[in-house]
């Protein structure tokens, strides 16, 4: 399997009113072509700052992140703003839509930052759109919406660029518990389908057992996952979050 992702001794120091405060310290990781990845852990423990650093949207301090062949210390910022357009999507808990466009127009305004003409860009939204579910939500606006409808235009929005790699910090963080399984459920099947590689981020250990893979942070570091020696899922209540 290729790797997607490559992560070598990786460090993120942050000054806080003059006191040091490490992230992300010393961290290594790989992650290859379609995978279905889960960062956990607890609040502090790092999972934001990594999803920063693999989105370009923060700078690592020290250490190397290699993206699908390409070292993106090496890139200007103009190089990382074309790389994010071309090979990321986000998916955020807050949802982040425009409350004044509907639905398609939501999804297809990273197609229209990347010069596509107008129709094509409002057919494909469409498209995707239909694709997760929401066929009889394209013309409504945010408020006119639930949340579950809300994250699922926001992954559409991610996904209509074809990226290689999408990332979801906290995505079901604003959901109930049933909604919050559906969302995962169409990642997993969008994963699948597309070949699109996830790595989303969650404190919710429920969601963690539905990842191929989980990686467990603590303290900017990568532990071993007190999930994997759990038995019985009605035993993950017995695990700190």
């Amino acid at each position: 399997m290729n790797v997607m992702i490559t992560l070598h001794n990786l460090v993120k120091t942050y000054d806080t009113s003059g006191v040091p405060v490490t992230a992300i310290d010393d961290l290594n990781l790989k992650v290859n072509k379609g995978e279905f990845v889960c960062i956990w852990g607890k609040s502090g423990s790092g999972k934001s700052t990594l999803l920063n650093l693999l989105g370009l949207i923060d700078s690592p301090t020290s250490g190397t992140v290699t993206i699908d062949g390409v070292s993106i210390n090496e890139l200007t910022s103009n190089q990382c703003s074309e790389f994010r357009c071309d090979k990321l999507g986000y998916i955020f808990q807050g949802f982040n839509l425009i409350p004044v466009l509907n639905s398609v127009e939501n999804v297809m305004l990273p197609l229209l930052i990347k010069g596509e003409p107008e129709k094509a860009a409002r057919n494909k939204a469409r498209e995707i759109l239909v694709e997760v579910g929401l066929e009889n939500e394209l013309q409504r606006l945010p408020d006119n919406i639930s949340g579950g409808q809300k994250q699922r235009v926001a992954i559409a929005r991610a996904l209509v660029s074809d990226p290689s790699i999408i990332l979801a910090d906290e995505p079901t963080a604003n959901l109930d518990s049933t909604t919050s399984l559906a969302i995962i459920e169409l990642m997993k099947s969008l994963n699948r389908d597309h070949g699109v590689t996830f790595i989303l981020s969650t404190h919710d250990q429920d969601l963690v057992q539905h990842a191929s893979r989980n990686i467990y942070l603590r303290d900017g570091k990568v532990y071993p996952s007190p999930i994997e020696k759990v038995s019985n899922k009605s035993d993950l209540s017995l695990i700190g979050a």
